[in-house]
C-alpha cells in the first residue's frame, strides 16, 4: 500500500483543480508526470481514482471515498515534517565562514570526519570573499572561518590549516607561456590582475606593479587574464578544476600563502565549534 508522498499531493491537486494540467501546473511537474503518477496510484491500489473523458477530470465513487482519506494523510505528513525541522533547529549547531575555493576543495574531508563523529551536530556552512569572512567573525556571525594573513592578530585565535603555492596565470599565448618556470621579476613590466589578498605580497617584491584591475573575485580574475586583459598570481587553490583556457606557471623562486582557521579571541567557542577547531587542527594540511 505505499506510496510516495508526492503522488498522493497529485492525487489531491488534480481532484481540486479538475485538472492534470492545472495541478502540474501548481506542483510545478509536467502534465504526463502528474498523470503518471496518478495512473500509480490507481495501479497499486486497484481502483480507479478519475473519469477518464473529455473535459474536466472527475472523481470515480472510489476516488471520492478515498480523497478524505489522502487529505488527511498529507495533513499528518505535513506535521511530522514540521516537528523534524523543529527538531533539527534544536540540533547543536557550528557556524562556518569560509571562500568557495576553501568550501570546495579543502572543507569536504574535515568535514565529513566530524560529522560522522558527531552525527547530532548540525554544521551551516556560510560563503563569502576573505573580507566578509572576517567581517563574520569579528561580528560572532560565525564561530569559526578561514583567514589568511592572521600574523600579529591579538584578536583572532588562528591556526595553520592549508599552506597554498602561489602561481603565475598567463594567458594562453603570453610570451612567457613556453617557460616551465616563471621569474617574478620578468613580470615588472606586466599589467596585473591582481588578487585583493594577493596585491600586498606583489607590491613587496615588484616595486612599480602595474595593477590594471584588482578584484577579490577570483572567477573574474582568471576570466580576464584569459581574455588578455593582463596577468596575475594566484594561489594555485584557485586553480583546481579551473575551466578557463590559461596557462599555468611554477615561479623560480617559490612563495607560499598560508590560510588559517581562526575565531575571535574574547568569545569561547562552544563545545560544538571548539571540537571543529581542533579537528581542523589537527589535519592542517
Amino acid at each position: 500500500m505505499s506510496a510516495n508522498i508526492n503522488k498522493y499531493r497529485a492525487f489531491l491537486e488534480a481532484a481540486r483543480r479538475g485538472s492534470f494540467t492545472k495541478a502540474a501546473g501548481a506542483l510545478g511537474y509536467s502534465q504526463s508526470g502528474v498523470s503518471h503518477m496518478i495512473s500509480d496510484l490507481e495501479r497499486l491500489w486497484g481502483v480507479r481514482l478519475f473519469g477518464r473523458g473529455g473535459g474536466p477530470v472527475v472523481l470515480t465513487r472510489r476516488g471520492e471515498e478515498l480523497l478524505p482519506l489522502v487529505e488527511e494523510l498529507c495533513r499528518s505528513y505535513d506535521r511530522l515534517q514540521l516537528k523534524l525541522d523543529e527538531a533539527d533547529e534544536d540540533l547543536p549547531s557550528v557556524r562556518v565562514a569560509a571562500t568557495s575555493s576553501i568550501a570546495a576543495y579543502r572543507l569536504p574531508r574535515p568535514l565529513g570526519l566530524f560529522v560522522a563523529e558527531n552525527p547530532r551536530i548540525r554544521v551551516d556552512l556560510l560563503l563569502g570573499t576573505y573580507a566578509e569572512v572576517e567581517r563574520l567573525i569579528l561580528e560572532d556571525e560565525v564561530d569559526l572561518g578561514f583567514l589568511p594573513n592572521v600574523a600579529g592578530r591579538e584578536d583572532l585565535l588562528a591556526r595553520p590549516f592549508d599552506r597554498d603555492e602561489i602561481v603565475a596565470v598567463l594567458p594562453e599565448r603570453h610570451r612567457l607561456a613556453s617557460r616551465a618556470r616563471v621569474d617574478i621579476e620578468e613580470l615588472a613590466d606586466e599589467e596585473f590582475v591582481a588578487d585583493a589578498e594577493t596585491a600586498p605580497l606583489l607590491q613587496a617584491d615588484l616595486r612599480h606593479l602595474r595593477v590594471r584591475f584588482e578584484t577579490a573575485d577570483v572567477t573574474a580574475i582568471i576570466s580576464m587574464v584569459e581574455s588578455g586583459l593582463g596577468v596575475s598570481l594566484l594561489p594555485s587553490l584557485a586553480l583546481e578544476r579551473c575551466p578557463f583556457d590559461v596557462i599555468v606557471r611554477h615561479l623560480d623562486n617559490p612563495a607560499f600563502r598560508t590560510t588559517y582557521v581562526a575565531c575571535r579571541r574574547d568569545a569561547p567557542l562552544s563545545p560544538p565549534a571548539a571540537a571543529l577547531f581542533a579537528l581542523l587542527d589537527s589535519s592542517a594540511c
